[in-house]
C-alpha cells in the first residue's frame, strides 16, 4: 500500500492528505459544472481545493465529517487514475452521481438507476483484476441509498449496469462521425436487454472493480437522460430539479451511512 506524506500533492488529482483534512467520503461526478453546487448544498461554506486536468474539487463539512466533491471526467481511465490517488490521500467511501442511458422499455427519462453491479464492457478494470472478477457495489451503502430513494418517493430501479469505453460504437449508436457500428458491437443493445441490464454508463465497472480490489466501498446513483434503444438523443436534465433530487438523496443517505459506521 502506497504511503505519502501530508504535504505531497498527487500528480493527477492535485490533492494531498493535508488539504482533504482527513476526509473519508468522496462524491464523484464526471461533469465538473456540478461540483461547486453539490458541495455547497452539503455545506454552504464548502471551499474550493484545486483544479487539475479533469479533477475539480471542493471540500465540504457535513455532520463534522469532511467530504470531498470531485469531478472525474469521462470514462474508465480517468476514473481509475483518480481513484488510485484518492485512495492514497485517505478517501474510503465513494458515492458516484451521474448520467445513464436506459436499456429497458419501462425505464423513463428522469428515473434513477441504483446500480448493484456492472457488466465489465470496458478495459480499465482488466488491468486490475481478471475478466471473471465481479464489479459490484457496496451492499451496505446500496441498501442505505435504496432506503432514502423510497423515503423520498423517487422512481428508481435496482440492477445491473453495463460500462463501455466508447460512447458511440460500443453503445451501438449510429450517429457517430462515420454513422457506422463495427460488427462486434452490432445488436449489443438487444443482447443487453435480454440479459436484463438496466442501463449503460462509462465509469461504474472501473469504480466497482477497483474499490473491491483496494478494499474500499462505493455506491452509484444515476439519472436517466437517454433511452438508447429508441434514439441517440440525450435529454438535457433540468438542473434545478436534478440538484434538488441529489440534495435530498445525498444529505439523507450520507447521514444514515455515517450513523451506521458510528461516525456521528
Amino acid at each position: 500500500m502506497k504511503h505519502v506524506n501530508g504535504n505531497e500533492v498527487l500528480y493527477h488529482i492535485g490533492l494531498s492528505k493535508n488539504n482533504v483534512e482527513k476526509a473519508e467520503y468522496a462524491i464523484l461526478i464526471n461533469d465538473k459544472k456540478y461540483v461547486e453546487a453539490i458541495a455547497k448544498f452539503i455545506d454552504p461554506h464548502a471551499e474550493y481545493i484545486n483544479e487539475n486536468r479533469e479533477y475539480f474539487s471542493y471540500l465540504a463539512n457535513f455532520n463534522s465529517q469532511k467530504i470531498v466533491v470531485i469531478s472525474t471526467g469521462l470514462g474508465g481511465p480517468a476514473m481509475g487514475i483518480g481513484l488510485e490517488e484518492m485512495a492514497t490521500v485517505g478517501l474510503k467511501y465513494f458515492v458516484r452521481l451521474g448520467e445513464t442511458g436506459a436499456l429497458q422499455n419501462y425505464i423513463n427519462i428522469g428515473d434513477f438507476i441504483l446500480s448493484k453491479g456492472a457488466m465489465r464492457y470496458e478495459a480499465t478494470s482488466t488491468h486490475y483484476a481478471p475478466d471473471n472478477y465481479p464489479a459490484v457495489a457496496s451492499l451496505e451503502m446500496t441498501n442505505t441509498f435504496e432506503e432514502v430513494l423510497k423515503e423520498q418517493k423517487l422512481t428508481y430501479y435496482t440492477g445491473v449496469t453495463v460500462t463501455t469505453d466508447a460512447f458511440w460504437a460500443a453503445q451501438e449508436r449510429k450517429s457517430g462521425y462515420l454513422n457506422y457500428v463495427p460488427i462486434k458491437f452490432q445488436n449489443v443493445l438487444n443482447e443487453w436487454k435480454q440479459l436484463n441490464v438496466l442501463s449503460v454508463d462509462m465509469e461504474l465497472a472501473t469504480l466497482f472493480t477497483l474499490c473491491n480490489v483496494f478494499g474500499l466501498e462505493s455506491v452509484a446513483i444515476l439519472d436517466v437522460v437517454n433511452k438508447n434503444f429508441e434514439s441517440d438523443d440525450i435529454h438535457k436534465p433540468d438542473d434545478d430539479k436534478r440538484l434538488k433530487n441529489w440534495k435530498a438523496i445525498l444529505t439523507h443517505a450520507l447521514k444514515k451511512d455515517m450513523k451506521r459506521r458510528g461516525k456521528i
